[in-house]
């Protein structure tokens, strides 16, 4: 005993000591050994990649804001704004500001996408607190000039006390680029699909396989879409360098050989249509506009505008006399094909549209929006208002709530009667338009469903993923037919970048 020490006080604390170990003796037994602290690699990269690597990685067509999340020595260094983690402090670090969406900019963009889970906050903020720890030897950047030295380079000596893991074994893997685009030929033989820089054109077996035929090269930045004319002998590439402007490349699918490239938007391009008999190529993107093209020359027709925000997503009447578009203004409106004029313009959804299509029969019109709904209208309702607003003409005669968040795809079967949508939830679903009900909903996505095709005969549902992988399904019930065995496995995931 200390002298001069209270009897009473050193019995209590004695007590406490003893508390505390009887306390990590039953956790210790509980769990199998005391907690860890949250990593980088293990706990918050995952987040990240699944999350945040479209806009903040090495594999972005744009790196916004300068700010890099694929290694925790890059996102502890900060963006534009200067470092946005202060290790130790959660309450000054801005990035769980931005993710909470209490100060902008809000990560992930509030209003086209959802809020990260409270789960996935916390265990960024317990990365934070606990000092933002990381295991990593090297950054992706020091692995891609490794690769570029002499020989006599690559692999130094390791310093005293440094960790011999490769980049893999401390949690980082090279970058792969999302499936951003993807499309049936007409005759359903072919199947592209579209990512950075890249477009990869597939033989599509009845059965549902595919097989590599030949990659396209040399596009600006990510495929965003992908069309063939109607008579399959040309394939349409669009996308282009954001806040820089747009691009199409016309290839010859026979051949591969690029025909032309079409620039003129001041953005990039989203959404691609080709018109039923082949004339006119119509385009849409960041900047507002829709633009028509013609196919056989490349030359500017139209320029449509009305739109006040971002235009998502176009889609020819099967008639060709009516177009679609779709946009962040939360509107859906319909065009005269021939003559530009708007006819009509849709404003039920409450956030931005991100998808339409219309039916076989051209009478309806399908959309899916930011607000996690599938509305339908009848487009050819003469003089009826539209029943949830005076605003326009039109009449929505279905709508669901059919996603647990934004809704990025939409299809029509060739018979009409059945919608498939994708959304940001990780679920593809088949619905019933009479009752406006499920048919059924397909296995879990590995990730987002970013690009939806159908054949043409309405047998086979192909999709492109974000996280790089592809499948394709049976329409009528749901089964996957490809990839079934691991070299396909391998085929339907692309190659890292």
């Amino acid at each position: 005993m200390v002298a001069g020490a209270d009897p009473q006080l050193v019995i209590t604390m004695r007590v406490l000591d003893l508390l505390i170990g009887i306390q990590a003796v039953l956790l210790t037994a509980v769990h199998g050994t005391v907690a860890e602290p949250v990593s980088f690699e293990k706990d918050v990269r995952p987040i990240f990649e699944k999350k945040c690597f479209g806009c903040h990685s090495p594999q972005a067509e744009h790196l916004k804001a300068k700010l890099d999340l694929s290694t925790a020595a890059l996102a502890l260094k900060g963006g534009e704004e200067g470092p946005d983690i202060v290790p130790g402090d959660v309450a000054k670090s801005r990035l769980v500001q931005m993710i909470e969406w209490a100060i902008e900019p809000e990560m992930p963009p509030k209003g086209k996408f959802e809020k990260l889970p409270e789960a996935e906050i916390e265990v960024i903020k317990q990365w934070i607190a606990g000092g933002a720890l990381s295991s990593e030897p090297v950054v992706p950047v020091a692995v891609a000039e490794a690769d570029k030295a002499p020989a006599a380079e690559k692999d130094p000596a390791p310093e005293p006390g440094a960790s011999s893991e490769t980049p893999e074994q401390a949690g980082w893997h090279p970058p792969v680029t999302p499936i951003s685009a993807a499309a049936f030929s007409p005759d359903g033989a072919l199947f592209a699909r579209g990512s950075l820089h890249t477009v990869e054109v597939l033989s599509a077996d009845p059965s549902g396989a595919l097989a590599p035929v030949r990659t396209l090269e040399g596009h600006a930045e990510m495929v965003r879409a992908l069309d063939f004319s109607p008579d399959g002998a040309l394939l349409a590439a669009a996308g282009g360098k954001p806040g820089r402007g747009g691009e199409v490349r016309i290839w010859k699918v026979a051949s591969g050989e690029l025909l032309r490239t079409i620039e003129g938007h001041r953005d990039c391009i989203l959404d691609t249509a080709i018109s039923p008999d082949g004339a006119k190529l119509a385009t849409c993107g960041y900047d507002k506009l829709i633009k028509i093209w013609a196919l056989d020359t490349g030359a500017e027709l139209q320029t449509l505008k009305d739109h006040v925000d971002a235009v998502f997503g176009l889609d020819y009447s099967p008639d060709g006399k009516l177009l679609a578009s779709c946009a962040g203004d939360r509107t859906v409106k319909i065009w005269n094909a021939e003559t530009g004029e708007r006819l009509l313009t849709l404003s039920d959804a409450t956030d931005a549209v991100l998808t339409v299509a219309f039916d076989p029969t051209g009478k309806y019109v399908a959309a899916g929006a930011a607000d996690k709904m599938l509305r339908i209208w009848d487009v050819l309702e003469s003089g009826a208002e539209l029943r949830q607003s005076s605003l326009t003409t039109g009449v929505l005669v279905k709508s669901a709530f059919a996603h647990d968040g934004p809704v990025l795809q939409v299809a029509y079967a060739p018979d009409g009667k059945t919608v498939y949508s994708a959304g940001n939830d990780g679920h593809l679903k088949a619905w019933d338009i009479e009752s406006m009900t499920e048919r059924f909903v397909f296995e879990p996505q590995s990730d987002w469903v970013q690009a939806l095709s159908l054949s043409a005969d309405g047998q086979r549902l192909a999709v492109g993923r974000f996280d790089a992988s592809s499948a394709v399904y049976l329409a009528a019930d749901g089964q996957r037919v490809w990839p079934q065995d691991e070299t396909q496995l391998a085929q339907a995931a692309k190659a890292p970048v």
